[in-house]
């Protein structure tokens, strides 16, 4: 009974277009293709479906168009096939015309295009028109979608589930695999100045005593916040922080061993001032046989 029912739904449509079609003057049907809203516009191919505005103007507003090469179809928005056709797909240049002029609106043209060899559908959003009856230029689609669930964004042949040749902005990812190029941290998670002069360096007490009481440097997750997932951005920039507060340390026990070794060396000075004072056989205690500063030995008693 359902498929009664559709069959008979489906030659009610067709008798309702055909009386269209008869009756109004505004269709017209010809061997191979179907206008709707106009009679046949010599402007555009001789195939497909071809739906005019309300107004009845020359140009195709909407057409369904294919071609051999390989195996394209589309469904154009503003544009048509052109009736002389180059080599390539639907896509390529010279074989398809915008139907209108840019206008006030800055109009372009759109077409989804599906190419029966390799079983790829694409997504295309043309530049601003260059006048009615002028090539179209569609370039990169936009969104491509490949048999087996690859989805590409400004790249024709995806390798992931979702790959991207370009910049994603978005609020959260959750993933337990990211390959990218780049990732850029927004205004909110930049690092904070650690290497100015104003910033207050926690001292190596302060670490030591938190590392003691929480097990885990300050601002960092623990191992029970981690197993929630971490966000990358912002641990990311925490390291950052923790690398530039480690060279200041660094920079601090550098200068404390200058230090050290600068008085190490006044020191040594004034006991070699001593020594070349003093009779070696009557003071044993200060014989040894290396003056190089930090390499001492151990005076031997005669």
């Amino acid at each position: 009974m359902i498929s009664l029912f559709l069959i008979i739904l489906v030659l009610c449509g067709f008798a309702l277009v055909w009386s269209n079609v008869s009756n109004t003057g505004e269709h017209g049907m010809q061997r191979g293709y179907l206008d709707i809203g106009q009679a046949r516009d010599v402007n555009s191919s001789y195939d497909g479906l071809n739906i005019h505005d309300e107004c009845g103007g020359t140009a195709t507003n909407i057409q369904l168009a294919e071609k051999s090469w390989r195996g394209s179809h589309a469904l154009l928005f503003n544009a048509y096939k052109s009736k002389i056709q180059g080599q390539g797909d639907l896509s390529a240049p010279g074989n398809t015309k915008y139907a209108n002029g840019a206008g006030p609106w800055q109009a372009g043209a759109g077409m989804i295009a599906y190419y029966g060899n390799g079983g790829t559908m694409s997504f295309y959003v043309s530049p601003k028109s260059t006048g009615a009856a002028t090539d179209v230029a569609w370039g990169t689609p936009n969104l491509t979608l490949q048999r087996g669930g690859l989805v590409g964004i400004g790249t024709t042949t995806p390798t992931h589930e979702l790959s991207v040749n370009g910049t994603i902005a978005t609020q959260k990812v959750e993933a337990e695999k990211i390959e990218a190029e780049k990732i850029i941290a927004a205004k909110s998670e930049r690092p904070c100045s650690v290497l100015k002069k104003d910033y207050a360096l926690p001292t190596l007490t302060d670490v030591q005593q938190h590392i003691a009481s929480h097990g885990h440097l300050p601002g960092i997750p623990s191992a029970t916040d981690g197993e929630a997932g971490l966000n990358l951005v912002k641990m990311n920039v925490t390291l950052l922080q923790k690398v530039e507060e480690l060279t200041l340390y660094v920079i601090q026990q550098n200068k404390e061993v200058e230090a050290l070794r600068g008085f190490i060396d006044s020191q040594q000075q004034q006991i070699d001032s001593i020594e070349a004072r003093i009779e070696p056989d009557t003071m044993p205690l200060f014989r040894h046989t290396s003056r190089t500063p930090l390499d001492r030995t151990i005076p031997q008693i005669a």
